[in-house]
């Protein structure tokens, strides 16, 4: 399959990024300093704002944007885009995570694509924001056009038939010649064309365009430039680009296309030699309310387009999720004289967490928590191989110590850095009454007897599996009698934060709350798991967990 690699590039902040995300990824940003893409010095910019991440769509890479939690929010196309979901990205997107505006560069992208070029001149002398001087019966006459061009640009269908009315407008109420409307620039010192009518493209040079009017417009303003009448071609001084006087421009605009505070493209327009005069009165007044007339219908374009992007990722993975859920086991289980009750719930649509119950002959049953890092569908992949590779195993050789050995051999060659599983798995002897288990990095296990206080079991505690290519993972025996519960979560329910109150530190949930419903199992609850969901969502305040989470509770009766 071929992977995808896309650029990162400033187009707005404070400091430039440049930056090639190539796979696997995932790629963080934010103001910590391993991050890849390290954005520092502004507090608006969280320790770990976003992440880039690589995923495959129907059988293509892509790669998607997720705002982990930042505390300012982040923007994709002007649009800001909900915490923990994964969004795709492609070339042209701009990505806000103010004060810093990105564009997303693919370098393969066929644009067409022209040249800028850096004057000489002095900027303050020559290039200058344009200001309304239009008188108000010239605003009357340009309205209707203005009018007629908002119904066209509300059914074009795309961002090119966009572009083309956008251009097609300004021929018609500016009397420019030559016109064009641009992508921002990149690194390279070129603009992508998008639309455009006159000599623009027509000399096999590729005329070049002005990077001070550019640069000037991404100000959020009109600029333009004049090549004073009573100065002679050829003759030019320094304070007029000798390269501008070369192509023959006698007056240019430059006006920006402003999407959630950056621009996200230009409307660049110039006369050449023999073209000076046809410019019509008021011209950058109407190309003020051209461009603000198209960012409008350039930000409703782009926002049905990441709405579709994100429904086709959404439907995606609801159906991932149904197919993740048929290896689930059913939510109640009896075997023999166990009763077996369990319930996972992701964090997002799919999740990191897995449950599984494995007979392995009339007297042994077998149990098995994990929960791999990190949330989504690299997640729920590792989770469904890791749940797999057990049932496998288990069943070939009834080893549990082995079993595990075997799978933490299978998973850390394939796993990337950030990438890990914590486990426990326990079999149940009914013959012998034992409980043989082995705790990967786990923690969250307990045993409930009759009389007595809940105990940890933990005794076999070792390292998450991946972690480390050889580890000797072993099992711990122990009494498992009639009476006897055990009870095993993932940390998605331990570490759930509760609501926030003002002037009071965050809380989790914490391991003795979940212990307390162990407790109270004994005396009148049913059902322990539902009970325990319950009172977690009551502490979060809300019905959506923050991370993935399971539980299963075993009873001999």
């Amino acid at each position: 399959m071929t992977q995808k690699m896309l650029k990162i590039e400033t187009v707005v902040g404070p400091t430039r990024i440049n930056q090639l995300i190539e796979p696997p990824g995932p790629i963080m940003v934010g103001r910590r300093p391993s991050h890849p893409i390290h954005l520092s010095g502004s507090d608006q910019v969280s320790r770990d704002h976003a992440m880039l991440s690589h995923e495959t769509h129907n059988g293509s890479p892509q790669w998607l944007l997720t705002d982990t939690g930042s505390r300012h929010g982040t923007r994709l196309n002007g649009i800001a885009i909900e915490p923990h979901q994964g969004y795709p990205i492609r070339h042209g997107d701009l990505i806000d995570m103010a004060p810093w505006v990105f564009q997303v560069i693919d370098q393969g992208d066929s644009a067409t694509r022209v040249q800028t070029i850096s004057e000489n001149e002095d900027s303050s002398s020559v290039v200058h924001t344009l200001k309304p001087t239009a008188t108000p019966s010239v605003i009357s006459q340009r309205l209707q056009l203005l009018l007629d061009l908002a119904h066209r640009m509300q059914e074009a269908p795309d961002e090119p038939a966009l572009a083309e009315a956008v251009v097609d407008a300004a021929v018609e109420g500016s009397g420019f010649a030559n016109i064009a409307l641009l992508g921002p620039p990149g690194s390279d010192g070129t603009v992508s064309v998008l639309a455009h009518r006159g000599d623009i493209l027509s000399n096999q040079d590729k005329p070049r365009l002005s990077q001070s009017l550019i640069r000037q417009a991404a100000q959020g303003s009109v600029a333009s430039m004049v090549r004073p009448a009573n100065r002679v071609r050829g003759k030019t001084p320094v304070d007029f680009a000798k390269s501008i006087a070369d192509l023959a421009i006698d007056e240019a605009l430059c006006a920006p296309i402003m999407l959630g505070g950056a621009p996200a493209g230009y409307l660049y327009l110039d006369n050449r030699q023999d073209q000076r005069g046809q410019t019509l009165q008021g011209a950058g007044d109407f190309v003020v309310g051209l461009t603000q007339l198209a960012a409008m219908s350039w930000a409703n374009l782009r926002r049905l387009d990441l709405e579709r992007r994100f429904g086709l990722v959404q439907a995606d993975l609801a159906a991932a999720a149904e197919a993740r859920n048929w290896v689930l086991p059913g939510r109640r289980e009896q075997f023999g004289p166990l009763t077996i009750l369990s319930e996972s719930r992701a964090g997002r649509t799919l999740g990191g967490d897995f449950v599984d119950m494995i007979r392995l002959s009339p007297n042994r049953f077998a149990i098995t928590v994990g929960d791999v890092s990190g949330k989504g569908v690299a997640a729920s992949v590792l989770t469904t191989t890791a749940q797999g590779f057990l049932y496998a195993s288990l069943a070939a050789h009834h080893d549990l110590a082995r079993a595990v050995r075997e799978l933490n051999a299978y998973v850390h060659p394939r796993r990337n850095d950030y990438t890990f599983l914590t486990l426990w798995a326990g079999v149940i002897d009914l013959e012998t009454k034992t409980l043989t288990y082995v705790d990967a990095g786990h923690g969250y296990a307990w045993r409930s007897r009759p009389g007595q206080d809940v105990t940890r079991l933990c005794e076999s505690g070792d390292i998450p599996i991946g972690l480390e290519n050889e580890t000797a993972y072993a099992a711990a025996v122990i009494d498992f009698l009639p009476g006897d519960q055990i009870f095993v979560v993932t940390d998605g329910l331990v570490e759930q934060p509760g609501c926030e109150k003002e002037g009071e530190p965050q809380r989790e949930f914490s391991a003795a709350r979940v212990i307390q419903v162990l407790q109270s199992s004994r005396i009148a609850v049913k059902d322990p798991v539902f009970d325990l969901f319950q009172r977690v969502v009551q502490f979060a305040g809300q019905s959506g967990l923050a991370d993935d989470a399971s539980a299963v509770w075993v009873s001999w009766t």
